[in-house]
């Protein structure tokens, strides 16, 4: 099985908002031009009635579309439910919803920076993502991330472990106390674009 790197955001979630948030994901997907049977699948997902999660992965490959930016080849999409889990503390719901990506074709094999030709429009992506769920971050990650943002929003802790996110403006003091020297960052009116040094050739939010 490849590694996937993914676009991912985590909402607090319950039965009664579910509908409506994974609607908007939805939307997003579709302004992107995802896979149109995927989508009809995807709108056919409701709150799991029992309480041991659920995750509705869809491995379909397909061609995402941001005008005057470009198009990037998607592994998949992925919604994942988090509800009353018996090993979480606080009990509280939670809904992840992805955009996944092979690695390979997004990062150099030689030293695992995203590639310069798609650095641009895995952010675009990125930020459609925030427009049409605008009130918590979006991140990219890669699979040891991925877990790691998860254990520190189960632990309350400052979240770090990331190669790109976006966080509105509202969230800022309090997921991100400080800007650390290993990220680059760029303001915008929504909020703050922060992508990890280390795994960029330059800024992916420059053409």
């Amino acid at each position: 099985m490849p590694e996937y790197s993914q676009l991912q955001i985590y909402l607090p979630c319950d039965e009664e908002n579910f509908s409506s948030i994974v609607a908007n994901y939805i939307n997003m997907l579709g302004y992107l031009g995802y896979a149109q049977e995927v989508i009809e699948q995807l709108m056919q997902i409701s709150w799991p009635t029992e309480n041991n999660g659920a995750v509705f992965t869809f491995l379909t490959p397909s061609t995402l579309t941001v005008e005057n930016a470009g198009q990037i080849a998607c592994a998949g999409v992925e919604i994942l439910v988090f509800n009353q889990y018996k090993w979480i503390d606080k009990h509280e719901n939670w809904l992840v919803l992805e955009i996944l990506f092979e690695a390979e074709y997004i990062r150099s094999s030689a030293n695992s920076k995203y590639t310069i030709e798609l650095s641009h429009i895995i952010w675009c992506v990125l930020y459609t993502f925030h427009r049409f769920l605008p009130t918590s971050p979006v991140y990219l990650t890669d699979e040891m991330q991925d877990s790691e943002i998860w254990q520190s929003i189960q632990a309350g802790k400052e979240i770090l472990s990331f190669d790109l996110a976006f966080i509105p403006h509202r969230l800022k003091e309090k997921d991100l106390q400080t800007i650390s020297d290993n990220f680059l960052f760029v303001l915008l009116d929504e909020g703050i674009g922060l992508a990890k040094k280390e795994r960029w050739n330059k800024p992916p939010w420059i053409v």
